[in-house]
């Protein structure tokens, strides 16, 4: 062995240095995978790939590989080899484990732990000046599923032959939560369900940055007066189109696929140039909501994956913190097929209206949090009692919940955007919503428009 020192030039610079203790032939551009900084789980071997050295080998779910100091530019790689069916991802997240995701690596079975694949994906929202970068593993079964070689941050990597097979080495309770959403059955497909299955990009959409408060609407009289008004960055409807609830100036639509039978070209191109961020399945576990089976969203994914727009979990009515779950078998199927899910959207309905409401709430966020660490989205909550007595809370009650739930999810760095249920007061919807016509707000309402 050659005891080297290696120098990963990202973009050109040389940016991490760390000592190898192999021969390898080193190749400007790529980062070592054994030249982390720091690991969790990580260990390395020697590699039959191209160019020697060695590899880091036995990753499981839940390890991480963190690198200091690197440069981050618009395509990035990894050197991956699998001899797991089951397969899974690689999250490159800016500065811990738990950091903002800039980009997931999808990792399959590649023939063997000696058997290598490059595989590569765009990146857009890189910070500039040098990072600290980690890599962490995510696989829908606890096991180890990748070995990996070396990164490149910048352009695209070379792409050697593939090796030989060499032999292997083989190295959360939930709050009470129920579903309220409008609507209650699936917005008109605007073509017949189409059978293309294109393969799917990965999304060039950065995550979003600025106000994280949005809200739901539906029709009603001085909706986009209210939207203008309320102080929102976004809105949804549970449609692919906002004609009916036209945005003002500087808030953003955000279009949804609601059901199974709105997964068709027309209604998916509709969406694509409505927005950039796209809302999928509206309560799939519920049989008066989007009423669909795992494997029907499961299939439908690769064709809302195509439209190439930031792409959010199907929005399940409860449970999502819960192993089995609907949107635990989701998310291990995702994993499994290299599906890419960039955010979780989340629904919450809380019956005990007291003071504890707040941390409840706030409990159930955490603990999806900590069971996918994806980015969440909150796109429906409130508090009603949907089987009991009173059915909603008092106003004051209503505002205190307000004040500290938006408190908690302004805090949290990993919730992107959350969405009140919602702006109209209206109707029924007198007792939860936030506006009665453009511009009167309900008690709730003002305190929603105050958060800022």
């Amino acid at each position: 062995m050659l005891a080297a020192t290696v120098a990963a030039a990202i973009g050109g610079t040389a940016v991490f240095i760390a000592t190898a203790n192999a021969s390898e032939t080193v190749v400007p551009g790529r980062l070592q995978a054994e030249a982390y900084s720091a690991e969790s789980g990580a260990r390395t071997q020697p590699t039959s790939d191209t160019d020697g050295g060695r590899n880091v080998g036995w990753l499981a779910p839940g390890d991480w590989l963190r690198y200091d100091h690197v440069r981050l530019g618009s395509t990035w790689s990894a050197r991956i080899a699998s001899d797991n069916r089951t397969g899974g991802a690689i999250e490159m997240r800016l500065g811990s484990p738990n950091g903002r995701l800039l980009a997931t690596i999808p990792v399959a079975f590649t023939g063997g732990w000696q058997h290598w694949k490059t595989v590569s994906v765009p990146v857009t929202s890189a910070p500039t000046g040098p990072q600290t970068l980690v890599a962490v593993m995510r696989s829908g079964k606890k096991a180890d599923f990748v070995n990996i070689n070396w990164f490149t941050l910048g352009t695209p990597a070379p792409a050697p032959a593939p090796s030989s097979p060499a032999p292997s080495t083989t190295p959360t309770p939930a709050a009470s939560s129920a579903a309220a959403s409008r609507p209650a059955s699936a917005p008109p497909s605007s073509a017949a369900a189409s059978t293309s299955t294109a393969a799917a990009p990965g999304s060039t959409v950065p995550a979003p940055s600025g106000t994280k408060k949005g809200i739901s609407t539906w029709k009603f009289s001085g909706v986009t007066d209210a939207l203008a008004d309320v102080g929102v960055s976004w809105y949804y409807n549970w449609s692919p189109n906002n004609a009916d609830e036209p945005a003002p100036p500087g808030v953003e639509f955000c279009p949804m696929i609601w059901g199974k039978a709105n997964v068709t070209d027309a209604t998916l191109n509709q969406a694509k140039s409505e927005g950039k961020q796209l809302l999928a399945f509206n309560e799939p576990d519920m049989n008066g909501q989007a009423n669909m089976s795992v494997d029907d969203a499961l299939a439908a994914w690769p064709k809302l994956e195509v439209t190439g727009m930031r792409l959010g979990s199907p929005a399940v009515a409860y449970g999502g913190d819960q192993p089995g779950g609907w949107l635990d078998r989701f998310m291990s199927g995702a994993a499994a097929k290299g599906y890419r899910v960039d955010f979780i959207p989340l629904h919450w309905y809380g019956s005990d209206f007291s003071a504890a409401a707040v941390n409840q709430f706030l409990g159930y966020v955490d603990a999806v949090h900590n069971r996918y660490h994806k980015p969440i989205w909150i796109t429906e909550y409130g508090l009603m009692n949907f089987s009991g007595s009173p059915h909603y809370p008092t106003s004051d009650q209503e505002v205190a919940f307000i004040k500290g739930s938006t408190a908690g999810l302004q805090s949290r760095s990993y919730v992107e955007r959350y969405a009140w249920f919602s702006l109209p007061a209206v109707g029924d919807s007198l007792a939860f919503g936030l506006y009665k016509d453009g511009h009167t707000t309900t008690a709730a309402g003002a305190a929603y428009k105050a958060v800022r």
